[in-house]
């Protein structure tokens, strides 16, 4: 009800319309009269102001009640408008009515004394209306959605018995609304809950009206899938529970995807082995389960002989054939309870464990060496290749996986020297070899204060625009006497001294300065990345470094981005955790590394609040070619994008390649095709000639910037 109504009254004539006022404000406050006489006033009070009806005299110098029934239905066809004669034609009701005015009132003492209420009576029919008229629309647009919705829901009643689902629900679980009618939505439950489950799920439901989580159901044919469920109380005004509202989110693709990456991170995804991240954690979990047992652990490093001329003679496809086979061999070698892994490119490694004895191990080695010494055909081609292999013992050789792994890979390399296709144990002599590595230890420590670091850069490449959005900062050694070192050499003794800390300080330092120089000299809209050693993340103080330095080069948060390997998220992750969010709220920007290499956990992103994920090139190498890669490429890219995450990938090496990271949707890109790393006043040169805006037919050819050693990632 309108406690106030404001009516825009019409009359010509001075007598009627004190009339009328008296009539109205006999009542009290409750009516708000404006008054007007003309259609010009009445035009232009319709336009600028708020009124409840409109109250018009049939006869108006100049037109009719009638006509302002027009003129108010144009301009505000909500708005009742009721018509005061002084005749009382039949007639003349008769076409208002049709017409579609409110009420005709006579003027005569005794409807005018009944005006006060007729006006608020049509007042308040035309609220009703136009309410139901908005609840009807409502209803329309409710029962749209809920037909149109890609999310399955369903609708029971206090007694929680299924009253309502829609098509979609029907097209995710197979069940029609006939099937399920009058049924407890529990005909949909899995056995991969507890009964603790459903009672926590059901105390949140009555403490809060509302209950939202993952749920695996099962369909009509059987089978499970995960989803995300919904479930609202509907409650009427008296709080006394109406239905139960449910939205279902079928999750079987995005589980898919995570399970798939979570493959991923443990396995080799050519040939299916455990990858180093998953051996490492085997051997870890075998010498806390086995101890000091009687028993011997064997870790067996294996190296196809020759494998590179392999691949240049017959090509990449062949070699990964070649591979696959080689890994099924190798499987067959050992038990179910040894672990086989392929660390990449031609080179496995086997960790048997709880051997009797040495000799147990060194068969092992025997049998893996015939197995692979027989002939392999592929594609028409009958082929032989040999292994070198290295052994390191446990407990004998090392007490963890890092000693191991360091052992076992001098005794293969020991084993190559002795003429290939053979096996070598490892003894401590062969440590005695590492002279050039503590000189390469002991020179870092001069480098750094001499101020032999250098940098080079590589473009970043948006696929949408072709234009330069920002370098990756590549760390080179120009060592005074053995010319440029790269970082493959001289990064793991910085790591094993520490130096990487002060090291990696100077390259964000460096890094920031040479943008913000760049930036002045009139190369804006840029970010450059620098990678982050996990030594680094743990013991520098890397949030005060980064602000320093950014506050000292007068260069913005945003325009830094900071890698991250996937090793750094899963070792101490609470304070890694906090360390990130630190680093977030200075501004910067947060990828992975090498993304899908390592333990690629949506759970990690969700936590971290990355911004990018960088797609490793050993994906990207053979994107065109493999289907496999292909697949997994796709699978990153299009996880990225439903966590609001950008992907760049790296490796891009020709034009094949590019087009179709484009059409998978990859953000950013770069590589030798775009330009190699190079120093930064040959990248002033190279931005120039690449110009900031070009065409998609007008990407540069490979760029021949010399750069010794390349990337190193």
């Amino acid at each position: 009800m309108i406690k106030q109504i404001h009516v825009l009254y019409i009359d010509d004539n001075p007598f009627d319309r004190d009339l009328v006022r008296d009539a109205l404000t006999a009542t009290g406050d409750g009516f708000l009269v404006t008054e007007i006489s003309t259609r010009g006033e009445l035009e232009a009070a319709l336009v600028n102001n708020v009124y409840n009806c409109v109250l018009s005299d049939l006869n108006i110098l100049g037109y009719t009640g009638l006509d302002v029934f027009d003129i108010v239905k144009k301009l505000r066809p909500e708005l009742p408008v009721v018509i005061l004669t002084g005749t009382g034609s039949e007639e003349l009701a008769v076409e208002s009515m049709k017409r579609g005015v409110s009420d005709y009132i006579l003027k005569t003492p005794r409807h005018i004394i009944r005006l006060p209420y007729s006006l608020a009576s049509v007042v308040e029919s035309t609220r009703l209306t136009l309410e139901r008229r908005a609840d009807e629309e409502k209803l329309r647009i409710a029962g749209t959605v809920f037909q149109a919705s890609r999310e399955g829901i369903m609708v029971t009643d206090p007694e929680v018995r299924l009253t309502m689902v829609n098509p979609s629900f029907t097209h995710i679980t197979g069940y029609s609304f006939e099937e399920v009618r009058g049924r407890n939505p529990s005909l949909l439950r899995s056995e991969r809950h507890s009964a603790d489950f459903f009672r926590s799920m059901w105390a949140s439901l009555s403490r809060d009206g509302y209950w939202q989580g993952e749920i695996w159901n099962r369909r009509k044919d059987g089978t499970e899938w995960p989803s995300w469920l919904s479930i609202t109380v509907v409650r009427d005004e008296n709080g006394e529970v109406r239905h139960y509202a449910g939205v279902l989110t079928d999750m079987t693709e995005r589980w898919e995807a995570s399970e798939r990456l979570k493959f991923l991170a443990y396995h080799d995804h050519l040939t299916g082995l455990s990858n180093r991240t998953h051996l490492e954690e085997h051997i870890a979990t075998s010498i806390k389960k086995y101890g000091r047992a009687e028993g011997y652990s064997g870790l067996l490093f294996i190296d196809i002989d020759n494998f590179k001329s392999i691949n240049s003679t017959y090509g990449h496809i062949f070699g990964d054939h070649l591979l696959k086979r080689v890994a099924h061999r190798l499987i067959e070698c050992v038990s179910p309870a040894d672990n086989v892994c392929r660390l990449g490119g031609d080179e496995f490694m086997i960790y048997t464990v709880d051997r009797p004895s040495i000799d147990h191990i060194a068969d092992i080695a025997k049998l893996v060496l015939e197995r692979l010494a027989l002939p392999y055909e592929i594609h028409g081609q009958t082929l032989q290749a040999s292994a070198s292999i290295g052994i390191a013992v446990y407990p004998d050789d090392g007490y963890d996986s890092e000693v191991l792994i360091r052992n076992v890979d001098a005794a293969m390399s020991h084993a190559k020297e002795a003429g290939r296709n053979t096996f070598r144990f490892f003894n401590h002599q062969m440590k005695t070899g590492t002279e050039s590595y503590l000189y390469l230890r002991h020179s870092l420590l001069k480098a750094l204060e001499n101020g032999e670091f250098i940098l080079y850069y590589q473009p970043q490449i948006n696929l949408l625009d072709n234009n330069i959005i920002g370098v990756e900062a590549l760390i080179r050694w120009k060592h005074p006497v053995h010319g440029i070192i790269p970082p493959g050499r001289f990064i793991p003794a910085a790591e094993d001294n520490g130096l990487i800390v002060p090291i990696g300080e100077w390259v964000i330092h460096e890094a920031c300065r040479q943008l913000s120089a760049w930036k002045k000299s009139g190369i804006s809209k840029m970010v450059v990345a620098v990678n982050l050693s996990a030594l680094q993340f743990r013991r520098g103080d890397l949030e005060q470094t980064v602000a320093t330095v950014l506050r000292d080069v007068q260069l913005d948060a945003s325009c830094l981005e900071l890698e991250l390997t996937e090793s750094i998220m899963i070792k101490n992750i609470d304070n890694v955790l906090d360390i990130v969010k630190r680093l977030k709220t200075l501004g910067l920007m947060l990828s992975i590394d090498d993304f899908g290499t390592g333990y690629s956990s949506l759970a990690y992103l969700k936590r971290f609040k990355v911004d990018k994920l960088k797609i490793d090139q050993s994906f990207i190498r053979d994107l065109t070619s493999d289907p496999e890669d292909a697949a997994i490429v796709r699978t990153i890219i299009q996880m990225a994008h439903s966590l609001n995450l950008r992907t760049i990938a790296e490796g891009v090496e020709d034009a094949p390649t590019l087009e179709h990271l484009r059409r998978l949707g990859c953000d950013e890109i770069q590589g030798y095709y775009i330009a190699k790393p190079m120093p930064a006043d040959a990248f002033v040169d190279f931005a120039a000639a690449y110009g900031r805006k070009i065409s998609d037919a007008r990407v540069p050819t490979p760029t021949d910037h010399s750069d010794p050693v390349g990337p190193v990632h």
